[in-house]
């Protein structure tokens, strides 16, 4: 398998533990971990989404024990998410090893994807506390998706296009690559954010709490599924692997053989 791939495991793996931490931190503010949606008229109920109920104690008297349970599902959904990346990175192995440069943005590309998937999370989840969207109106819910598709597609564009540029005045970067990457990013974000603002909205429609289950999960399928996107984009850019390279040259070395015996 290919020496990057450590690096980009630890960044998706680093980034989904300071999730974690994060959600259970928003969590403990959101009331011990439900998420509560009030309604602005004065005297309404109000609605808690989400049982779980995991940080209400103090965290200096709670036990090893205690934590582990709390955090053991997550680490083990990241887990088999990770290796869900690998086996990605393994199937697309031939076309690293011919195109190392491909290897250079695949941090990039998943970061990318987690973070901009992570603001659309926040960004519903917020509006949904608010009253502002209502998770089972379908006419409300694809506005959300389209919006958040658009803009992912916006910013996603804008970063691949200075990729791109840069490939064009940087020796260290070929144009084609830049390009791949150029076209890679929007798809991404577009993904990461569509994900990103259905999730929480189908975790409420579930009845689950949205501010705990969704940013993990969403970065989950986009670590695996962005970079399925990014290798997609190469290998329709450039369908020569090494597979086809070894063909080429063996067939160049008859033909010289062929002209030599010949003359």
């Amino acid at each position: 398998m290919c020496s990057f791939y450590p690096l980009s495991l630890s960044l998706s793996l680093s980034r989904s533990l300071e999730m974690i931490a994060d959600l259970e931190d928003s969590s403990s503010a959101l009331g011990g971990g439900d998420l509560l949606l009030s309604s602005s008229q004065p005297g309404s109920p109000t609605t808690t989404i989400g049982t779980h109920n995991n940080n209400t104690g103090d965290y200096r008297k709670e036990s090893v024990l205690k934590i582990l349970k709390a955090r053991i599902g997550w680490l083990s959904a990241f887990f088999l998410g990770l290796i869900l990346a690998a086996v990605v990175v393994e199937r697309f192995e031939e076309l690293l090893t011919h195109e190392v440069e491909l290897s250079y943005f695949v941090p990039l590309l998943i970061g990318h994807g987690g973070n901009t998937g992570s603001q659309s999370v926040a960004t519903v989840i917020r509006a949904i506390a608010l009253k502002q969207i209502k998770p089972e109106s379908g006419r409300e819910v694809a506005q959300v998706l389209f919006k958040e598709a658009i803009s992912g597609f916006v910013m996603g564009g804008f970063l691949g296009a200075l990729v791109f540029v840069l490939s064009l005045v940087w020796e260290g970067i070929s144009p084609l690559i830049g390009l791949v990457v150029a076209i890679s990013l929007p798809l991404v974000s577009v993904w990461a954010n569509v994900l990103g603002a259905g999730l929480p909205l189908f975790a409420v429609r579930m009845g689950f709490n949205p501010a705990v289950t969704s940013a993990p999960l969403m970065t989950t399928i986009v670590d695996s599924s962005g970079l399925v996107i990014y290798f997609l984009v190469a290998q329709r850019l450039m369908p020569e692997t090494l597979g086809d390279v070894a063909v080429k040259i063996a067939a160049e070395a008859v033909g010289a053989g062929s002209d030599g015996s010949a003359t």
